[in-house]
């Protein structure tokens, strides 16, 4: 037996009122459709050629009894007769507009993206960098061009003006383009609320940005962000409004902490590491990570950042970006992106350790194997650490004679004696 919702009980209905065919039998159709059918059968009985006006009236009488016999012919006679159109992917291309960008494979039009780190890392401070880029026109961090220059709106929800002052103060960004979205006085800046809903909407309105920037969902939402249903109207509200008005919008977030006892700042993130729901990440459409390098055996806070794609729906993953902090004007920091990204420092195996040892040892002039194997032992390495070490060191470390000569020692490659007035 097919499965019919209603509409498709009264499409069906309306369907046979005019002639048309349907698949659909009194079987498949529950009351008070099934009562209608069955009086539609009866009439066709007895005059197979009856008129639309005939079968109208036919259900009029079945339905005489029946209370809510009004409603019901109503909608029966207000379906249109063969259902709804439902076009191809082929018929609906001919509306569809390509994807656009802001900046090319990177923050669409139309579409939200995400910027996600640790507390401190400095994701305010990158959006700042972007929309400075935007306002003036200067370069993005691969080198592209913004493909729109103009005013940026960006949702404060820390309400903290004079820090975002103090920092386009140091950029040197036209202040008279960039406009903050501020709470009323003694409120918070909760955008799931109409208020500010409202109020975001008249500001894209007016000031027609090429770029918004909601710093952060944390702080503009005021249900948390754990539940699909913490986060579905807030998030459909930024969606719909990125849509309609064609806006590049980024929204600022967090990442949970990691579970290994990893250094949060340099922790390098993942998908799937966005603190919250897991519909926070399904609705947007490009994600990015951003996190500290360490690129020495000593962690530097203020050590250079990685811009990294942690996933796209729209595109294929670019690579990761690089940037370190320099003074700008009046000494505040700016933003100076680098060719590469930052590699991450690796600690020394234990064989890199044991053939920087032994170099460190032979730079003052030859040495007996035998005592070089002594010094090694006291200093943690196996003999047979020091000669695979010794072995990956050829070309570097060279003999003084033969193996198994008994004056043999181990020298530097072209290690030559300083003469004695030289020494001295």
């Amino acid at each position: 037996m097919a499965l019919l919702t209603e509409r498709l009980m009264v499409q069906a209905l309306a369907d046979r009122l005019v002639g048309l065919p349907t698949m659909a039998t009194a079987r498949n159709l529950t009351e008070p459709w099934h009562w209608l059918w069955t009086a539609l059968d009866m009439l066709e009985k007895s005059s197979p050629n009856a008129m639309v006006q005939e079968k109208v009236a036919t259900l009029q009488k079945a339905l005489e009894a029946h209370p809510e016999r009004k409603e019901i012919l109503d909608r029966l006679l207000s379906m249109r007769p063969g259902g709804d159109d439902f076009p191809s992917l082929l018929e609906m291309a001919k509306d569809l507009r390509p994807i656009q960008w802001l900046w090319d494979q990177w923050l669409p039009f139309g579409l939200f993206s995400i910027l996600a780190s640790a507390p401190k890392v400095g994701k305010s401070f990158l959006a700042l960098d972007l929309c400075y880029r935007v306002i003036t026109g200067e370069a993005l961090p691969d080198g592209q061009r913004p493909a729109r220059v103009g005013p940026v709106l960006y949702v404060d929800g820390e309400s903290i003006p004079q820090v975002s002052n103090e920092r386009a103060i140091s950029y040197g960004l036209p202040r008279e383009h960039f406009y903050l979205m501020l709470p009323d006085e003694g409120d918070l800046l909760l955008l799931d609320s109409e208020k500010y809903q409202e109020r975001l909407i008249r500001m894209i309105w007016k000031i027609k940005p090429a770029l918004v920037v909601i710093d952060s969902l944390s702080m503009i939402n005021s249900r948390g962000q754990n539940n699909v249903e913490d986060v579905r109207g807030l998030l459909n509200f930024i969606t719909q409004v990125t849509r309609e008005y064609d806006l590049a919008m980024l929204l600022i977030h967090h990442l949970r902490k990691p579970g290994n006892g990893q250094q949060m700042q340099i922790f390098e993130p993942e998908m799937a590491d966005l603190s919250g729901s897991g519909h926070i990440v399904a609705m947007a459409r490009m994600l990015w990570g951003l996190n500290v390098v360490r690129t020495g055996a000593k962690f530097d806070p203020n050590g250079p950042r990685q811009l990294k794609m942690l996933g796209t729906t729209l595109t294929g993953s670019q690579e990761s970006l690089g940037y370190e902090l320099v003074n700008g004007v009046g000494g505040g920091k700016i933003i100076r992106w680098l060719n590469q990204a930052p590699k991450q420092y690796e600690e020394p195996t234990e064989r890199e350790g044991c053939k920087e040892w032994l170099l460190e040892v032979l730079a003052d002039g030859p040495v007996k194997p035998s005592d070089v194997v002594e010094m090694g032992e006291e200093a943690g390495f196996t003999r047979s650490l020091i000669y695979l070490a010794r072995k990956t060191l050829e070309g570097e470390i060279e003999n003084t004679a033969g193996k198994s000569s008994p004056k043999n020692e181990w020298q530097l490659a072209g290690w030559v004696p300083l003469a004695e007035d030289e020494a001295d």
